[in-house]
């Protein structure tokens, strides 16, 4: 189980920074197409500036087709939770007081009833 949650726990955070890298990359890169934009608005166009657009708009359609197939993000796993759980669960399970009364007082009760 440990080695699990710790496998777990490393994609969860190899996840979360990837996404967060995306994420700010998308930031950027949409930022430099708006810039460019301005810059045609202002009057200015080069041959250049098309080429450039074009790579920042396939780099934007990448990084937003990333970010889209990120799956929810699950939280880290304690190593130990599943013990915990197990002596939580057996300490609390009400149908595990009769079974430990009819091992102990089986006696007593056969005897009576006959």
């Amino acid at each position: 189980m440990r080695a699990y949650a710790e496998e777990t726990n490393g994609l969860n955070r190899e996840r979360r920074s990837n996404s967060d890298a995306w994420k700010a990359e998308l930031v950027k890169v949409e930022k430099q197409i708006r810039g460019i934009i301005e810059a045609i608005k202002a009057g200015m166009f080069h041959e250049s500036m098309k080429a450039e657009m074009d790579a920042l708009e396939a780099r934007k359609k990448e990084l937003s087709a990333l970010l889209v197939d990120i799956p929810n993000d699950v939280p880290d796993m304690l190593a130990r939770a599943a013990g915990i759980y197990a002596s939580r669960s057996r300490d609390s399970d009400p149908s595990a007081e009769p079974a430990r009364g009819k091992a102990s007082g089986s006696g007593s009760l056969s005897s009576g009833s006959c």
